[in-house]
């Protein structure tokens, strides 16, 4: 069955997306949602891209500058250059032709489409602890105060 309200197909008998539910209320922001993780509420309406992983041909496009678009600069340099001196080192020891390279290349493309999601929301955790650490206030008072915001959304 497929959801009235965004289009997307629904489990059981609500929408993961947009939240509608076939009684026709709808589960909106965390502050109803009492069983909402802290890297859900943090990270907003983006959680579900990222942890259904439906955000690969990005990634695969970005490939370690993901990082970088996702606010992750020093994270994303060091993997660029670590795949900079990875391709230099494979092409130097068995001397590839541009087709094994290609193949290479695809091949450490579909391993960041793989993990990258994984070790954004694992920094992030880590981030959000550290956020607890300094502010015992709780989680969705600090959310509201500081929206996430990549550099690529204007705050309001």
């Amino acid at each position: 069955m497929k959801c009235p309200k965004c289009g997307k197909p629904m489990t059981r008998s609500f929408c993961l997306y947009c939240g509608y539910m076939e009684n026709g209320n709808t589960i909106t922001k965390a502050k109803k949602n009492p069983s909402a993780t802290d890297i859900e509420i943090y990270l907003g309406d983006r959680f579900d891209t990222i942890c259904h992983n439906e955000n690969m041909f990005l990634i695969f496009f970005l490939g370690p500058f993901y990082f970088c678009f996702n606010r992750l600069l020093f994270l994303g340099i060091f993997c660029a250059i670590i795949d900079i001196l990875f391709y230099f080192f494979c092409i130097t020891t068995f001397d590839l032709s541009i087709f094994k390279f290609l193949l290479l290349f695809i091949m450490v493309r579909v391993f960041y489409m793989t993990c990258s999601n994984m070790i954004y929301m694992k920094i992030y955790s880590k981030k959000i602890e550290k956020i607890k650490l300094k502010n015992p206030i709780n989680l969705l008072i600090f959310v509201a105060k500081n929206p996430f915001s990549p550099w690529y959304i204007k705050r309001l």
